[in-house]
C-alpha cells in the first residue's frame, strides 16, 4: 500500500484541483451572456478561465490543458476553444513513464467543444469538429440529473461548465447536496 500512496494522493489532489479551479481569474475579462456563453473581450491575451488546468485520465495519468486560443463561437451554436494537451503518466513508484503510445510529456493540439444547450462536451483533433468524442456534461437517473465529474470519463463537466459558464453553480449544489 505504501508504494500506491503517492499516486492515490495524487489522483485526489487532480480531482479536487480541477473541481476547485471552476472560478479561476483570468488576464482578460470573461463573462457568461443571456445567451449562456462565454463572451470574451478580445486585449490579445489568452483566457485560461476556457479549460480546466488538469484533465484526469486514470491512476497515475493525466493531461496539463493550455488555451492556445479564446472562445470561439461556431456558426451552428457550438464554442470552441483551440488547446494544447500535455500527457504525463507516472509508474507505482511515482516516476515520470510512457503509457501505451503515449511518451510521457508529449504535446497534442486539438479542440474543446461545447454546446450549452444542448449541455454537450467533446474534444477533437480538428476545429469542425467532424472527428470529436462528445458526450453529456450530466448524467440523467430518472428526474435526477447530476455532472458528470468522472476522470474517467475527462472531467466531462468541468471542461463543459469552462465554456458554458451558468452552469458552474450546478456543481456546487450537487455536492451540497450530496453532502
Amino acid at each position: 500500500m505504501t508504494n500506491r500512496r503517492p499516486a492515490l494522493i495524487a489522483g485526489l489532489a487532480l480531482f479536487l484541483f480541477g473541481m476547485f479551479s471552476l472560478n479561476g481569474s483570468s488576464m482578460i475579462k470573461v463573462e457568461a451572456s443571456d445567451s449562456n456563453h462565454l463572451t470574451a473581450q478580445n486585449s490579445g491575451n489568452i483566457s485560461q478561465d476556457s479549460v480546466i488546468p488538469i484533465e484526469g485520465c486514470g491512476s497515475g495519468c493525466h493531461y496539463e490543458i493550455k488555451a492556445l486560443s479564446n472562445p470561439e463561437f461556431m456558426n451552428d451554436g457550438w464554442i470552441r476553444v483551440k488547446v494544447e494537451k500535455t500527457f504525463r503518466h507516472f509508474d507505482i513508484e511515482g516516476n515520470p513513464a510512457d503509457f501505451r503510445s503515449h511518451k510521457y510529456g508529449s504535446k497534442e493540439t486539438g479542440w474543446n467543444f461545447a454546446n450549452c444547450k444542448e449541455e454537450t462536451f467533446g474534444y477533437g483533433l480538428n476545429p469542425d469538429r467532424s472527428d470529436a468524442r462528445i458526450r453529456d456534461a450530466y448524467w440523467i437517473n430518472g428526474d435526477k440529473k447530476n455532472p458528470n465529474v468522472s476522470t474517467a470519463q475527462g472531467d466531462t463537466f468541468q471542461q463543459f461548465a469552462r465554456l458554458c459558464p451558468k452552469h458552474r453553480g450546478f456543481l456546487k449544489e450537487s455536492i451540497q447536496r450530496i453532502e
